[in-house]
């Protein structure tokens, strides 16, 4: 092997592996923010979630709760002893979520990935003594790689922009003429 070719396998590995620690460090320090974010949002959402309850009539409060499941995604049941429960995924952003909401809304607040086979971002809260969960969609807590397709994720700029240079002329599909 030449020297120029040693030379270019070694810048080229120096430089995916400074791409690669740079997300890397990206995503580290992006987790404090985004946990406070996610965590914030689910309290609102289960202490409007209540008071809504609380305070609707209960002659409407069966169509309360079909109105935030067609237009927030946002599922309401009431907690069984039958229910089956399985446990967070051992992330750290979702470990860090639990943690402050559970700070928030009570020692007895538990979380759930899926109840009774449904998968989502399940919360309990009580009203009085009665415990209820509230499934939120996985799409919030599911953007933890970073490239969530928004503008300030630079983390993933590398992988979905063209090549600098490139435009639409050189693209396999268009003939010359």
């Amino acid at each position: 092997m030449t020297l120029f070719a040693r030379s270019f396998l070694l810048i080229a590995l120096l430089i995916v592996t400074a791409v690669l620690a740079s997300f890397q460090i990206y995503l580290v320090y992006e987790r404090e923010p985004r946990s406070r974010e996610l965590a914030q949002q689910t309290v609102s959402v289960i202490n409007l979630t209540r008071a809504a309850l609380v305070s609707a009539d209960p002659f409407r409060r069966r169509q309360l709760l079909i109105d935030l499941n067609e237009s927030e995604g946002l599922r309401v049941y009431p907690a069984t002893q039958s229910e089956r429960l399985a446990p967070l995924p051992g992330d750290p952003l979702l470990n860090r979520v639990a943690q402050r909401v559970r700070t928030a809304l009570g020692e007895n607040t538990r979380f759930a990935y899926a109840r009774d086979g449904e998968e989502g971002f399940w919360v309990s809260f009580f009203i009085d003594s009665d415990e209820f969960w509230a499934m939120l969609p996985l799409s919030a807590s599911r953007r933890r790689s970073g490239c969530s397709g928004s503008a300030g994720d630079w983390g993933c700029s590398p992988w979905r922009s063209p090549a600098p240079g490139s435009s639409p002329s050189a693209s396999p599909g268009r003939s010359p003429g």
